[in-house]
């Protein structure tokens, strides 16, 4: 029995013309499938009927001759043991589904590069600079920059740009654009979910509005720096400043421990702004009387403000991208 004869079995099935034994067979089969829980598309599963009949042909059916009687039965044995490598036998086929590759398509001047695998992938621009796209994103981009530097993207992705003063770089990213100079920032803005957020690592950025090309005011512009995001939420239109969940520190120092003994708090805030490059805004009167001694070894900027404010009675929120403390003030000692 071949191929064609195996398929000839399959049509008989469908018509109930199949003979007992027959029918047993081919409903092992569709079982055996089916329970692997994948969902398989029919062209896929022609292929993995064919690679599985060749295997089959070639280990069993050679037998048919001497044990007549037994032939069904070890093809369905062989097809259980076979049907259980079928998913992999699927991505054999359809490799372009697997995230072997990213794909890269000539769409007019741009090329539209989509991450396919399961991996970041960086993706060198002619200017120098570098974008390391998340799975599922997608970016579009002119092989070469004119006047000036523009892309667009859809999903996630990391950005270090070529600083190029002449030449502002554009990321328009659903219903916001990202202008930057020469910076490092992460872009956030997938298509199916309900805000963009855009994070700065290094430098400087602004972030408005896409809908508003050639006409920016103050009032819609957002300034970003350093450990500094801005959250837009899309059904609204609004855009909040904020700081990033965790960070970092920006300045090299032979250790981030910080040892103080009796030392006024102020002085730790300004030491604090200048690790996280984050603005620390509390009044000087109120605290002048206030001095801590503490040590402060791995903890984060937000864990370390806590530690302090709960030392000095006092406590601080984030705004606009700031840490504003609130302090009753201490008396002297």
């Amino acid at each position: 029995m071949d191929a064609k004869e195996f398929d000839s079995l399959l049509e008989r099935y469908n018509t109930n013309t199949c003979t007992a034994a027959e029918k047993r067979l081919v409903e092992h089969w569709m079982n055996n499938l089916q329970s692997q829980d994948i969902e398989i598309p029919e062209h896929a599963r022609d292929a993995i009927k064919n690679n599985l009949w060749v295997k089959i042909d070639n280990q069993v059916l050679a037998e048919s001759s001497a044990k007549p009687g037994f032939v069904y039965w070890k093809v369905a044995a062989a097809v259980a043991l076979l049907i259980s490598c079928s998913f992999l036998l699927y991505q054999y086929f359809t490799p372009a589904a697997t995230g072997d590759a990213p794909m890269r398509l000539a769409e007019g001047d741009l090329i539209r590069f989509i991450n396919t695998t399961r991996e970041p992938v960086r993706v060198p621009l002619k200017d120098g600079s570098t974008i390391v796209v998340q799975p599922g994103g997608e970016l579009r981009y002119p092989e070469t920059f004119g006047n000036q530097r523009e892309v667009f993207l859809s999903g996630e992705a990391f950005f270090d740009i070529a600083r190029d003063p002449a030449h502002p770089f554009l990321v328009h990213a659903n219903e916001l654009t990202t202008r930057v100079l020469g910076t490092s920032f992460v872009i956030k803005a997938y298509a199916d979910r309900k805000e963009i957020v855009v994070s700065v690592h290094t430098g400087k950025v602004s972030v408005f509005p896409t809908a508003l090309p050639g006409s920016i005011t103050s009032s819609r512009e957002i300034i970003l720096t350093p450990n500094q995001q801005v959250v837009y939420k899309r059904q609204e239109g609004i855009a909040e400043k904020q700081l990033v969940e965790s960070p970092a520190v920006l300045v090299p120092v032979p250790s981030t421990t910080l040892v103080y003994t009796n030392e006024p708090v102020a002085k730790l805030f300004r030491t604090l702004e200048t690790m996280y490059g984050v603005p620390i805004d509390f009044d000087e009167h109120s605290i002048e009387q206030c001095r801590i001694t503490t040590e402060l070894t791995d903890e984060g900027l937000f864990e370390r403000m806590e530690v302090i404010c709960h030392v000095i009675n006092a406590t601080y929120y984030v705004e606009d991208g700031h840490i504003r403390v609130e302090s009753p003030g201490c008396t002297a000692n």
